[in-house]
């Protein structure tokens, strides 16, 4: 049986799958749980502490599960009107990746210093822990003249798909 904890989960639901969860056998098999709520969530990592104590939890995957239908639905919808699929390695030589501790005093300073000198002008992705901390850096790079724009679940899907246009054409990096 399979559950999912995200923002989106009300809290009547989230109760149901703690429940389960906290159970002798536990009800629930594959538990979709987002970044932000696991770094959110002293409650969760309390229920994964307990699984663990108890020998029931065999592995755990951090994704962004809570994407794959909407995903999944406009897949099917291009397929429909005759488009190809494509498939590629997650091996992307046209990728850069630059990854740094992160010194939470000078976070925004340090990712500012890499864009200027080692992809100024640049396309990019910044991967933030919280919806929070995504809109700060965001305000806090355009403050410095970088296009940085906030994407992430808290967005209505009008303003993440128009986010994702301009990143696509270069509108935003």
């Amino acid at each position: 049986r399979a559950a999912s904890l995200s923002g989106d989960v009300d809290l009547t639901r989230s109760s149901q799958i703690y429940n389960l969860l906290y159970q002798r056998e536990p009800g629930v098999q594959l538990l979709y749980v987002t970044p932000e709520k696991i770094v959110a969530s002293d409650k969760l990592l309390s229920c994964f502490q307990h699984l663990y104590n108890r020998k029931v939890l065999d592995r755990f995957v951090i994704d962004e599960a809570h994407c794959v239908s909407q995903v999944y639905a406009e897949f099917l919808s291009w397929q429909f009107w005759g488009f190809y699929k494509f498939m590629q390695s997650f091996n992307r030589g046209n990728l850069k990746y630059y990854i740094r501790m992160k010194k939470p005093k000078n976070a925004v300073k340090d990712v500012y210093d890499v864009i200027k000198s080692k992809f100024n002008g640049d396309i990019g992705v910044i991967y933030c822990l919280s919806r929070k901390e995504c809109d700060t850096t965001a305000s806090e790079l355009q403050r410095q003249g970088i296009q940085a724009v906030s994407y992430h679940a808290g967005l209505s899907d009008s303003e993440r798909y128009s986010i994702q246009e301009q990143w696509l054409y270069g509108d935003k990096k």
